[in-house]
């Protein structure tokens, strides 16, 4: 039973339900110029 609970590592369980959320953002600008910084973006992948 100890190998079930290994493999839910990461997962977020509720009462009825097991889920992990994964987000994958894109950012599109009109003319390809630069929007964000560095700083925005290790912000952003922090979050």
């Amino acid at each position: 039973m100890s190998n079930h609970h290994e493999s839910l590592e990461g997962f977020l369980r509720k009462r009825h339900s097991v889920s992990k959320l994964v987000v994958h953002l894109i950012f599109t600008t009109k003319y390809r110029c630069k929007l964000f910084d560095g700083q925005i973006i290790a912000q952003l992948r922090d979050a």
